[in-house]
């Protein structure tokens, strides 16, 4: 659950010990900066206030009122409703003030107001399934960090133009499965082509190092909407991320939360060999060292010298 406020003003305001109430008005939270990156709200710009922080629960029947007050305790803002809220639907307010249930949710973007879709006479009603965004990118893994492994992580990337909730998004690899859920993150939201930290502390997926992994990112309706594989050994502290066509490369500067950055070491080849035949003076064996490979994936030249 979540509320969100909207200035309606042109300029900035800091929403510091302002306070947002319920119903229930002994139950009040007070907005501080120790909860939020930030506590201003730009020029008709938006400010989510997540259960997770406010601990204000909305009531799903018998009616709610939600107040705003500022630092000084003035009440600034108030509404209300008195149906039993359906499941998915949001309570928003259009351009013109009034406020209508919605099937599409909006948060930390304008409103759009769309209503109960109504079936034929005697047919009752129904309403359109949710619509989840696609363009949600798996970024970039961290698989084998140096140290201890329990500081693996999978970076989201967002390529929508506004903000939403993970909430029920899962995050699936060859030998585990996590959902995300309100209460493991302070702020479950994804931002605007932004950025969003899957850590093993919290997730508990193990990253394969050796052998290969698929990833997966999966919306709430069973829908993959990302997915990244790799193969072979993974070198210790390189981290694996999408370039900006889309492909896939191996670098060495990790970068959480942040634009990508591609760099390479030139890492020493894996030189392997292999001798077959029956060694015995004057006779012919073969030595193969195919299966020997670059870390980076460039391409190998052989050479061979032999002590007479």
């Amino acid at each position: 659950e979540w509320i969100e406020l909207k200035n309606l003003s042109t300029t900035t305001v800091d929403l510091i010990n302002w306070k947002i109430s319920d119903l229930n008005t002994s139950t009040k939270y007070t907005i501080k900066n120790t909860d939020f990156a930030t506590t201003t709200i730009s020029a008709l710009g938006f400010f989510i206030l997540p259960k997770s922080i406010t601990k204000i629960s909305l009531n799903n029947s018998g009616g709610e009122t939600a107040r705003l007050f500022d630092s000084q305790n003035n009440l600034i803002s108030e509404i209300s409703y008195s149906e039993t809220a359906k499941d998915d639907f949001v309570w928003a307010r259009d351009e013109a003030g009034i406020w209508h249930w919605s099937t599409t949710q909006t948060t930390g973007a304008e409103n759009i107001i769309i209503a109960p879709v109504t079936s034929g006479p005697g047919g009752g009603s129904s309403y359109e399934p949710k619509k989840y965004p696609s363009q949600i990118k798996i970024n970039e893994i961290f698989p084998n960090p140096p140290g201890s492994d329990a500081d693996e992580w999978i970076e989201l990337k967002s390529f929508e133009g506004e903000m939403f909730s993970l909430i029920d998004w899962q995050i699936k690899n060859n030998l585990g499965t996590y959902i995300i859920k309100e209460s493991d993150f302070k702020w479950p939201y994804l931002e605007a082509n932004g950025f969003f930290l899957l850590a093993r502390v919290i997730t508990n997926l193990n990253l394969k190092n050796a052998g290969g992994d698929k990833i997966q990112l999966i919306d709430p309706t069973g829908k993959i909407v990302s997915e990244v594989k790799y193969s072979g050994e993974v070198i210790e502290s390189l981290a694996y991320m999408m370039d900006k066509n889309k492909n896939w490369q191996w670098t060495t500067t990790p970068t959480p939360l942040a634009e990508n950055i591609f760099t390479k070491n030139n890492l020493m080849p894996k030189a392997y060999f292999e001798v077959s035949g029956l060694i015995q003076p004057e006779s012919e064996i073969l030595l193969d060292a195919s299966e020997s490979y670059d870390p980076e994936g460039s391409n190998l030249i052989y050479e061979w010298h032999f002590n007479a």
